[in-house]
């Protein structure tokens, strides 16, 4: 099953007109270059579009471009390694999970963020990703102190 796919907020009935089509994975877009930045890319990837990760992480193409040409716009588990997965599993998928009811979740916290954007407006840049990436990180710091305990 997906995580997230461009095609769910384009596709929606709600999806705004007046917005790029590739603002529908610019959420997903975030959170896969952050991920990746972590080293937490999926085999898939590592072994088969390691220049392409390699772009992402110099930022010479946005995590969007890398959802649509290398994800087919869609977020899966195997775009991560296992932590990176067991980590969007919790966080970002599953908003009713045990981690994401006590600490949030990533689209409450992706629009916490950028509260001051309509629906699809935040724009697709290195700017912009710098404002939801400690969020991301005090998450995943939040996440691994959950599992280490448990």
């Amino acid at each position: 099953m997906a995580i997230d796919q461009m095609d769910w907020h384009y596709g929606a009935a709600d999806f705004p007109t007046n917005v790029p089509q590739e603002n529908a994975g610019v959420h997903i877009g975030f959170f896969l270059a952050w991920a990746f930045e972590r080293g937490m890319a999926g085999e898939i990837h590592t072994e088969e579009e390691p220049q392409a990760i390699e772009q992402l992480v110099k930022r010479e193409i946005t995590g969007v471009d890398f959802l649509v040409q290398y994800c087919d716009e869609k977020l899966w588990g195997e775009d991560f390694n296992q932590q990176g997965e067991a980590f969007a599993l919790d966080y970002y998928e599953n908003a009713d999970s045990e981690f994401a009811q006590s600490f949030g979740n990533y689209l409450s916290d992706y629009n916490q963020v950028f509260a001051e954007y309509d629906d699809y407006a935040v724009p697709n840049d290195w700017v912009h990703f710098e404002r939801i990436k400690p969020i991301l990180d005090e998450r995943f710091a939040q996440w691994q102190n959950l599992v280490q305990a448990a």
